[in-house]
Formats: structure tokens, C-alpha cells, sequence
């Protein structure tokens, strides 16, 4: 900011101008612009963009000639949009703050803040649903496609604390996916066990079943047997004895 170096020196011409003992006193108008400019310059250096705006304006108003001053008051202009912009952020209106940031762009299109935070905070107005699918997502596929999707979604806001974030959740996305990995494992053994016992399962039904059919077999022989003894035995002799 070399303009500001400019404030000592006005002070200096304003002390020099007072106590020069020059015939003709400073007209009030004059002695308003060396103070006000004065100020002007001091709210740029505390950072106070709304104010220097103000002052900016009456500066230029009483002296149009003066484009270094209009050209100051723009870019604390845009300072003053950022700023504003910033506060609604803090507060989570990032749908209220997109307008004001849009319309600052086009009317500052030089100034790089501006430019650069307009594409951040498109890609914030995204970041709720973004981060509540990584939240949601029930398994270490859908969690992995999640966090991909919030870092290429997000690339442009990628602080250090969400970078620490992303690294945490994929840890854990590892260690869901190990510990799917191992229930695989774990299931194909109990599959492979089942189907062992399964078979054997089958083996003793069969047995049992030829078992049973040799048991059916050997009494319908019995049975058999005993049918045709039965039909060998002599009828008993008639009593002929009658009264």
C-alpha cells in the first residue's frame, strides 16, 4: 500500500500550510479534503473497507481529478463486498452470500479475492449433501466413492483441517473394508464347512435309508415265509360225532 506513505506528508504540508504565515488562510474546503484524506488513508491501513468507501467517495465528489482516489475506493469497495461476504459465511448463508460475491465479480473483476472465492463458495453450497453421503455411507465401497466425491467436489476448499478429516475417514474406510474382507473369509469357511457336513449329512441319510429298505426287505421275506407256512398247515380233522 505506497499510498500510504502519502498520510506524513500530508500531515507535514498541513502543519507547514497553518504556521507558513502565508498572507492568504486555507479555505475551509481545502483544510476538509488534507483531514479527510488523511482519514481515508488511515481506514484503509486499520482495514476499515465500509468507511474508506465513504470517505473515498467524498474525497473523489470534491475533487474528480484525483483517479488514484477512485481507483482506491473501488478496490476498498470490493474489500468491503469480501468482507461482507465473509460475515454471511461464518453464519453458514452461503446461499446469501453467493449473489453478493457474483455481483462484486462483475463489477471488480480484478480483484483476485473475488475471483478466486466465487468458485469456493459454489462448491460450499454443495459441501452439506457431500459430507452427509460420507456420513451415511454403510460400507467401505460406498464410503470410498463418498470421499472421492467430497474431494474432487470440495478441491477448491481443502483446508487443513478437512484434508485431516478426509485422512481420518479413509483409515477408517480401510478398516471397514479389512474387516469386510475378513467376514468374506469367515462366510466362505462357514459355506465350505456346511457343505462338508451337508454331504456327510447325506452319506449317513443314505445309509440309513438302504438300512431301512434291508430291514422293510427282510420282514416282507419273513412275511412271506409266514404266509406260506400258514397255507401248508392241515385244516384241523371234522368231528363226526353227533347226537
Amino acid at each position: 500500500m505506497k499510498k500510504l506513505t502519502t498520510i506524513p506528508f500530508l500531515v507535514i504540508l498541513t502543519v507547514i500550510t497553518i504556521s507558513g504565515g502565508c498572507s492568504k488562510p486555507r479555505k475551509p474546503l481545502q483544510m476538509e479534503r488534507l483531514a479527510l484524506t488523511v482519514r481515508f488513508f488511515e481506514s484503509i491501513s486499520e482495514k476499515n473497507s465500509a468507511a474508506a468507501v465513504r470517505q473515498g467517495k467524498k474525497l473523489y465528489a470534491i475533487n474528480p481529478s484525483q483517479e488514484y482516489i477512485l481507483r482506491l475506493t473501488s478496490i476498498q469497495e470490493s474489500n468491503d463486498a469480501v468482507k461482507n461476504a465473509q460475515n454471511l459465511i461464518r453464519q453458514g448463508r452461503i446461499n446469501e452470500a453467493l449473489p453478493i460475491v457474483a455481483l462484486a465479480v462483475k463489477q471488480y473483476p480484478d480483484n483476485r479475492t473475488l475471483v478466486t472465492t466465487y468458485p469456493k463458495l459454489i462448491q460450499l453450497r454443495n459441501a452439506e449433501k457431500l459430507l452427509k453421503a460420507m456420513d451415511q455411507a454403510k460400507n467401505s465401497s460406498a464410503m470410498r466413492g463418498a470421499r472421492i466425491a467430497a474431494k474432487a467436489g470440495l478441491s477448491r476448499n481443502i483446508t487443513p483441517l478437512f484434508q485431516q478429516y478426509l485422512d481420518s475417514y479413509e483409515k477408517r474406510e480401510k478398516a471397514l473394508a479389512q474387516k469386510e474382507k475378513e467376514n468374506i473369509i469367515a462366510s466362505g469357511k462357514a459355506v465350505d464347512q456346511a457343505s462338508v457336513q451337508a454331504e456327510k449329512d447325506d452319506i449317513n441319510r443314505e445309509k440309513v435309508n438302504r438300512e431301512f429298505s434291508k430291514k422293510i426287505e427282510i420282514l416282507s421275506q419273513k412275511g412271506e415265509q409266514m404266509r406260506k407256512d400258514a397255507g401248508a398247515v392241515p385244516f384241523a380233522p371234522e368231528n363226526k360225532d353227533k347226537r
